[in-house]
């Protein structure tokens, strides 16, 4: 028999930790193996969800707070603030980001309860999904032509070429 001689690079190998430098590395790097392995037997995972219209598997789980879920996103796949999610035939913006994504990302989904129209500066009429919260003053003018709303209106939608030149107020 031939001399083998293996090293501890190896062993890195094996493990899928070639390039850590520490042992938190490992450990970080052998859970998010373990988390991405788990990922598809998981019960709330969800093979039919859009980001931003193309598919993308998520794991969805409930919170506290009421029309807001957290998406998981399969390790080393995206998701941004932002983002418009289509799930269990609803609309989602993206709210917030956990930015300690070292095993996988999460984010704050919250259910969209509009979609909101405007004239761009070309003339095109643009269409986005949007989540609205009711106006902390208000007051509706009815006309016979027009309902005009009165009021101020937090309005949360994502951020794109075309949001952009959204003016302000």
């Amino acid at each position: 028999m031939g001399n083998t001689n293996i090293d501890h690079n190896y062993f890195r190998a094996i493990q899928g930790c070639i390039n850590s430098e520490s042992e938190d590395e490992i450990l970080r790097e052998e859970r998010r193996m373990q988390f991405a392995e788990e990922f598809d037997e998981s019960i709330g995972v969800c093979r039919t969800a859009l980001r931003n219209d193309k598919r993308q598997d998520f794991i969805f789980k409930s919170t506290q707070e009421k029309n807001q879920f957290l998406a998981y996103a399969r390790p080393g796949e995206e998701i941004n603030i932002g983002d418009i999610l289509y799930w269990n035939g609803m609309h989602w913006l993206v709210k917030y980001k956990d930015f300690n994504d070292t095993l996988f990302t999460c984010a704050t989904i919250v259910c969209c309860n509009r979609q909101i129209k405007w004239q761009n500066k070309a003339g095109e009429i643009i269409t986005r999904w949007c989540f609205a919260e009711k106006p902390y003053t208000s007051d509706i003018e009815e006309g016979t032509t027009l309902t005009l709303l009165k009021g101020k209106y937090n309005i949360q939608l994502p951020y794109d070429a075309e949001t952009i030149d959204v003016p302000i107020g």
